[in-house]
């Protein structure tokens, strides 16, 4: 029981560790490296990017500033889908071996990655978009 306590706490230290070190920083950060790229988008664009929402018709540059760049891209000439990915943690079965007990059956926690937004275009502007906190 403390062997599987101690697993989840790393698992939970690693992904707390990993989600500081990664990504594009905040909006305000994103928006101070590219303010021309922010100033060129119409002012209902500016006040979405700066709340961090996604607006109908949102420019591909626009999603970047209010979201961050994306884990995950598809893009045609007209059409696109970009995912941010991030992880959760899972028990499952598991059997194994032990030398003091022969078999033994539990859980194991594993890391998963799970899509946590999402937004798809068309014709150039944001068209769809979800997820967990959307």
């Amino acid at each position: 029981m403390i062997v599987a306590c101690l697993r989840v706490l790393a698992l939970l230290c690693f992904v707390a560790l990993a989600t500081a070190c990664a990504g594009n920083g905040g909006v305000e950060q994103r928006v101070s490296r590219n303010p021309s790229a922010f100033y060129a988008q119409p002012p209902v664009f500016q006040d979405a990017i700066r709340e961090g929402r996604i607006v109908s018709g949102m420019s591909r540059r626009a999603v970047e500033l209010a979201w961050g760049r994306p884990d995950r891209a598809e893009n045609g000439p007209e059409w696109g889908r970009w995912e941010w990915i991030g992880h959760t943690t899972a028990q499952r079965p598991a059997i194994g071996a032990s030398s003091d007990w022969g078999w033994a059956v539990g859980t194991d926690v594993e890391m998963v990655r799970v899509v946590e937004r999402w937004v798809e275009f068309a014709n150039g502007g944001a068209v769809r978009w979800g997820g967990a906190g959307v």
